[in-house]
């Protein structure tokens, strides 16, 4: 394995993330945002005076660790307080504007409000009869709710412990309070709303336009748009037991692909070096366009920012997948939303990776002689050897996570990693390739059935894997569990660096 270069960006990250782990143990007790504010910026002030003196590189170091770890704490702590206070329990008449897709309940229709006050509210609108099947609110409606009752989602305004996790769920989602409502009334009021708030559910009323409909449809759409709702309980119970429910969510894979299609597309490695960003800056557009359209969840946010950074290091020839650049993609993700902390995708989404810069990639370039970006890194034996990598790595380092959250771990997810490592390219190829195709009707209709025949070749293969009946073992672990997991697993890791280290020294000798 190579010497890994020194990454201060995770130093920093993590004090950020200490910092808000902080605040939020003690956010009932204290409420220090201001004067940490005003700590951290005159700490920053005598910082760079005392730098200015030659101070030495390790100095410059705990001063930004201090300084980040101050301003994790105010972030996190002025985020919480902003959604916890935003909607009040005795709050009856609410104002707002509709902001997602009504979903159909069994007794009401759950819309996302967005008020006046910039708070986001879940309510649940009671039907008007057994039979209504038509919302009452649309997307982008403006309202007033007549609630019976609002419930704050802090688990400290409610001290009943009754769905707890669902209410700490809710609020770390950004969303203040849930209400149950009687009755709802339209506003005159006029505004639109951010085109990428509906364009998901235009999507997926162009697939269903033209045939792409039922399970495999459903899976298109989440791989493609993000949409998940058509998912059923099933079919995601499918995914998760044979370990590759990451397929169902937009994340780096997906990104990766799209980026490939449209490099080629765009002759990306084939124009001259002159020339060459304006195809980067093309194909930047089109990944964060997609970002946008498909809401930005974590797990892409990550991947386009990451994958940002990739294609402006290869215009200046510089490492672009290092703990660098994983690190400053969490800092700028956390200090514009420090609760998305708390998101599953996002730590799933950063401890795969991680696991891949840590393990999976060293391990691959030292097989394989050659860097595991490298274009040369070809042939179908060394491809299969490192999805078998790239998967046990992801595998150990969201294990405890997947464990934590979901109570299982799949124990064939590299079978059936590899199996859709040839399945959803072609997916990703033929779903661009689909909407290229949209003004002829007759050829996208060639290409559908295609596409849905491929959908369909990797259900059954995730169905036979999830019918296996050690496709997973059950294990629920504690907090402390996980920790404890972690820390093991880390100095096992540094136990086997120091043993590489020390024979090739032997060998040397």
């Amino acid at each position: 394995m190579k010497e890994r270069t020194f990454s201060p960006l995770c130093f920093v990250g993590i004090s950020l993330i200490v910092g808000m782990l902080t605040a939020d143990s003690i956010i009932n007790l204290y409420h220090w945002n201001h004067i940490l504010l005003l700590a951290a910026m005159a700490l920053s002030v005598a910082g760079m005076v005392v730098l200015r003196r030659k101070a030495t590189p390790l100095a410059f170091l705990t001063m930004s660790c201090i300084f980040t770890f101050l301003l994790g704490f105010t972030l996190f702590t002025h985020k919480y307080e902003m959604v916890r206070h935003s909607i009040h329990e005795s709050s009856r008449a609410i104002s707002g504007q509709v902001i997602s897709t009504p979903q159909e309940k069994p007794k009401t229709w759950a819309v996302k409000v967005r008020t006046d006050k910039g708070a986001t509210l879940l309510a649940y609108v009671r039907k008007a009869g057994s039979q209504d099947s038509l919302p009452p609110l649309h997307l982008g409606d403006y309202c007033t709710l007549h609630a019976n009752s609002v419930s704050p989602t802090c688990i400290y305004d409610l001290p009943d412990t009754a769905y707890m996790s669902y209410r700490r769920y809710l609020f770390y989602s950004g969303i203040s309070a849930t209400a149950f409502v009687d009755k709802s009334e339209k506003s005159d009021d006029k505004s639109s709303l951010p085109f990428y708030y509906g364009m998901q559910e235009h999507l997926s009323a162009l697939y269903h336009s033209r045939g792409i409909t039922g399970e495999e449809g459903a899976i298109i759409e989440a791989m493609t748009i993000g949409n998940k709702q058509d998912l059923t309980p099933e079919l995601r119970r499918q995914y998760s037991r044979a370990g590759i429910s990451h397929i169902l969510a937009l994340s780096g894979y997906h990104l990766t692909l799209i980026y490939a299609i449209l490099e080629l597309l765009l002759f990306g490695k084939i124009v001259t070096r002159r020339w060459r960003w304006i195809s980067s800056v093309i194909i930047l557009a089109c990944l964060w366009l997609f970002a946008l359209i498909t809401g930005m969840s974590p797990s892409l946010t990550r991947a386009t920012i990451m994958c940002s950074i990739m294609i402006l290091s290869k215009i200046f020839y510089q490492e672009s997948f290092s703990l660098n650049s994983l690190a400053f993609a969490a800092i700028v993700m956390l200090c514009i939303n420090p609760l998305q902390m708390f998101d599953i995708g996002f730590e799933l989404s950063f401890m795969s990776i991680l696991g891949i810069i840590i393990i999976g990639k060293p391990v691959c370039d030292s097989l394989s002689g050659k860097s595991f970006t490298d274009s040369k890194w070809k042939g179908i034996l060394p491809k299969a050897l490192g999805i078998i990598v790239i998967t046990i790595s992801c595998t150990l380092f969201t294990a405890p996570l997947v464990a934590y959250y979901f109570h299982q771990i799949p124990l064939l997810s590299v079978f059936t990693n590899l199996v859709i490592s040839i399945l959803t390219p072609l997916i990703m190829t033929m779903s661009i390739f689909w909407w290229m195709l949209w003004p002829l009707q007759g050829v996208q209709h060639l290409v559908t059935g295609i596409l849905v025949w491929l959908v369909s070749a990797m259900n059954v293969t995730t169905g036979f894997v999830a019918s296996m009946q050690w496709s997973t073992i059950e294990w629920q672990p504690n907090l402390l569990a996980v920790i404890l997991f972690y820390v093991l697993l880390w100095a096992v890791i540094r136990i086997f660096c120091y043993l590489c280290k020390f024979k090739r020294q032997i060998i040397s000798i």
